[in-house]
């Protein structure tokens, strides 16, 4: 049995992934982050241990992956095995998003925990008759149920809504889990070059999004696999360099249609595809450059009115090609160009890049990374260095930027902290009210340092012209270094 600095520590660890999980799927953090502590012993299960496995997950006849044999329920059997923590906890939330779960839970609320457990125990997620009492435990337990109203509150500071991922979980995957904080979900590959949005608007409104929709339009496509953007006639952009022109001319629903490949470092391909233009400006087999116009957007083909159906598709390394979200496309021209982004939904009216690009980082160049090494050897100090070396001393931080990050730990420190206090009121005959209110007045504390709202303030977006949209995605990083921004202030290309 864990130890209760085991499993605060846990709970510490564990707490911003099964917040992301409510934000992304609208399933209870409370109830993610309880299975978990019960499933694996609070880490400590053999499967947790050998196969990054946090919940019992069988292997069934689905399962591609790798596995490992475990002794359950008086015979062996194969168990799914995973690279990380983390892929765990994304493929049990795939798991309960499949339709089996989704016929109890599709239609509870995010808040309702033990409505969600009640649901995952019918469909048969375990044999113990006091599973729903076991998992509910954990939570009241711990105060796990305040982390479902947070996450609600940081999905509104986002400009989401909980479950906004639903039927898109296998976007984007995640390339690595890299320690035990919350790291950013989408590790993006650095690339030189010049990133373009695919016009000059950086606050741009989506009259149809991806997905399922049906639009009453006769003969358009009830599986949407772009973006319709609003785009009355404005210019038209390549959005990287070295591009080469795979389609251009009349493609019968699509219209005048231009599609253009990129090739990636990792032998990767991305493909991004134009539609409804009046006017293409580039051929087959032309090699582009970022921000290099290719033509203008309108009305060709089946649409009732002008705008732009901006997909984008994706190829691994092994030649399989998959269509991919445009808002995350969106995200990573967001990321590289260092130059805020907006395509907001004119259904729903939340903004689709954003939570893209609050997941996402840039992973610096080889040349980049020496220079840190170096700066570092040398014993010139950084903010790195005093974080690296407060965290060896033992010394508190002060907000790290993952805002996420920063106030899960006060959040966490209320939960933790009451149910010490309450514990403690049982032995020392103080009434829980006092005891309650000690601990309020001591987080209170905690959680006056700072004004974490500041991150997350809305602005609105001023439109930005050509010349700012062209920029070297290495002056991202050689900014911070006085002896190269002439050198930065050359890699802004001009229109």
């Amino acid at each position: 049995m864990a130890s209760y600095d085991e499993q605060a520590a846990f709970a510490k660890r564990y707490a911003p992934l099964a917040v992301e999980q409510q934000i992304k799927y609208g399933i209870p953090a409370s109830v993610t982050l309880a299975q978990m502590a019960v499933e694996s012993g609070w880490d400590k299960s053999g499967l947790a241990e050998k196969a990054n496995n946090c919940f019992g997950i069988t292997a069934g006849s689905h399962w591609k992956g790798p596995t490992v044999p475990e002794f359950d329920d008086n015979q062996w059997k194969q168990f799914r095995a995973y690279g990380s923590k983390n892929d765990s906890v994304e493929d049990h939330s795939r798991l309960l998003l499949s339709a089996n779960y989704m016929r109890y839970c599709g239609n509870l609320s995010s808040t309702d925990h033990l409505g969600w457990i009640k649901g995952i125990k019918a469909a048969g997620y375990a044999t113990d008759p006091n599973y729903v009492s076991s998992i509910e435990g954990v939570i009241k337990s711990f105060g796990f149920e305040k982390l479902d109203q947070y996450a609600v509150e940081e999905a509104s500071r986002r400009g989401v809504r909980p479950g906004y991922m639903r039927g898109r979980q296998n976007d984007y995957q995640s390339s690595t889990y890299l320690s035990s904080d919350i790291e950013k979900r989408y590790q993006i590959a650095f690339k030189p070059g010049i990133f373009s949005l695919p016009m000059d608007n950086n606050n741009m409104i989506v009259t149809s999004e991806r997905g399922q929709r049906d639009i009453g339009l006769k003969g358009a496509s009830r599986n949407h696999k772009g973006l319709d953007i609003q785009a009355d006639h404005v210019p038209l952009f390549a959005t990287e360099d070295n591009g080469k022109v795979l389609q251009a001319g009349f493609i019968g629903k699509g219209g005048n249609t231009v599609a253009i490949e990129y090739d990636r470092p990792d032998n990767s391909k991305v493909i991004v595809t134009y539609m409804h233009l009046s006017k293409i400006m580039v051929q087959p087999g032309d090699m582009v450059h970022g921000h290099q116009q290719i033509g203008i957007s309108g009305a060709t083909g089946n649409v009732s009115g002008p705008h732009l159906h901006f997909q984008t598709d994706f190829i691994d390394p092994q030649g399989n090609k998959r269509n991919l979200d445009s808002a995350a496309y969106l995200a990573e021209i967001s990321l590289r160009t260092n130059m805020p982004v907006r395509a907001v939904s004119e259904k729903t009216k939340m903004d689709l890049v954003a939570p893209y690009r609050a997941e996402m980082t840039l992973l610096p160049s080889p040349t980049q990374q020496s220079i840190a090494d170096t700066i570092n050897s040398n014993g010139i100090d950084n903010e790195e260095e005093r974080r690296r070396r407060a965290l060896q001393d033992g010394e508190s931080q002060g907000p790290t930027g993952d805002l996420l990050g920063d106030l899960i730990g006060p959040l966490f420190k209320s939960a933790l902290t009451l149910a010490i206090q309450l514990s403690n009121s049982e032995e020392e005959d103080i009434p829980k009210e006092v005891a309650a209110k000690q601990a309020e007045k001591e987080i209170a504390g905690t959680l006056d340092k700072g004004d974490p709202e500041a991150y997350h303030r809305t602005r609105d977006l001023d439109p930005v012209d050509s010349t700012k949209l062209a920029h070297d995605a290495s002056a991202i990083y050689e900014s911070e270094n006085p002896s190269n921004q002439q050198q930065q202030e050359n890699q802004v290309k001009l229109s």
